[in-house]
């Protein structure tokens, strides 16, 4: 597409393609290239939509036994899944530990907990 604008540009500037022709190639031209880059931006957007539908499949399969995954796992899959949940390094004080805050994804999830905890009527 850009090598016919081009073409017809250079023609256009030759003298050898009145204006009116010019402006129809130009606009055709103008309006396939827009169609084609919005096809590939599409494109581009439904296949990281798919990347996030696998990623959540696959954390939503792990997390009914992220405490088993915790407690049989390495020190690599334990040292992944604290780094996981907290966004900064643990700080150790003598025989404690803590950390300055949480990943925001699970203060989230601790928020909704929270706020879920007040709803409960005790009734069985």
């Amino acid at each position: 597409m850009n090598n016919r604008l081009d073409s017809a540009r250079e023609k256009y500037l030759q003298d050898r393609l009145d204006f009116d022709d010019y402006q129809i190639i130009k606009n055709e031209s103008k309006q396939k290239i827009d169609n084609l880059e919005m096809a590939l931006q599409n494109q581009k957007l439904s296949s990281k939509n798919t990347d996030i539908k696998v990623k959540l499949e696959q954390v939503l399969d792990i997390l009914p036994n992220f405490s088993q995954l915790y407690i049989k796992g390495d020190n690599y899959t334990k040292s992944s899944i604290l780094c996981s949940i907290l966004a900064e390094k643990l700080e150790f004080q003598e025989t404690a530990f803590r950390t300055p805050k949480l990943n925001s994804a699970l203060a989230q999830i601790l928020l909704i907990s929270n706020q879920l905890q007040s709803n409960k009527k005790g009734k069985s």
